[in-house]
Parts: structure tokens; C-alpha cells; sequence
């Protein structure tokens, strides 16, 4: 498959096909597992210490990567704004509250 166009900056307009743009690339791109991950998965009992770091640090940068491509998807007006959220699953869910509720009264 050729790789999408990636989705312009959201502008606090449209919040619902920028979402639509955002998840359809993020599909593409395999990082959309962070949207439903709001924390490390708990370690099962057959996991060695090792394991646990190593899923651990997997996550974090993982999640890194994907709270700053959502980012670099938000305008500068915005971007200070959702930049202190700690995860990409926060914030993503808090776009969605505020930004759906917006598109819902229009």
C-alpha cells in the first residue's frame, strides 16, 4: 500500500474528520495501539524482571513517539496547551472531550 499523506494541522475546526484523517493514518503507520493503552500493560506472572524493563522502556518510548506525532499534528496555538498531558492516550481522549463536544454544537 502507498503511504498516506499525513492529515494537516488541526485548527479547533472540523475536530471529527480531522480525528477520522488522524486514526486512518495512524492505522496505517501500526502506532494506533497507543490510543487504547493508557498505561503499561501489568506484567503476567511467567515474565522475568528483565521482561517487565524491557516492555517498560518498549512503552515508553512507543508512546513518546506517538504523544509527539499527534503533536506535530496540532497547530501552535495548541500544541503548549496539550503538550504537558503525560500519555498520548490522555491525550488524545482529552482532544476528543473537548474538540467533539465543539463540533457537536455546530
Amino acid at each position: 500500500m502507498p503511504p498516506a499523506e499525513k492529515p494537516s494541522k488541526f485548527v479547533e475546526m472540523d475536530f471529527k474528520r480531522w480525528q477520522q484523517k488522524m486514526l486512518f493514518y495512524q492505522i496505517i503507520l501500526e502506532v494506533v495501539n497507543f490510543l487504547r493503552e493508557d498505561e503499561l500493560p501489568a506484567p503476567s506472572e511467567d515474565k522475568t524482571r528483565v521482561d517487565v524493563y524491557i516492555n517498560y522502556d518498549n512503552w515508553r518510548k512507543g508512546d513518546y513517539l506517538y504523544k509527539n506525532f499527534i503533536l506535530s499534528a496540532l497547530d501552535d496555538s495548541l500544541y503548549n496547551v496539550y503538550s504537558v498531558v503525560p500519555t498520548s492516550k490522555e491525550m488524545w481522549d482529552n482532544l476528543d472531550k473537548k474538540y467533539r463536544s465543539d463540533d457537536a454544537d455546530t
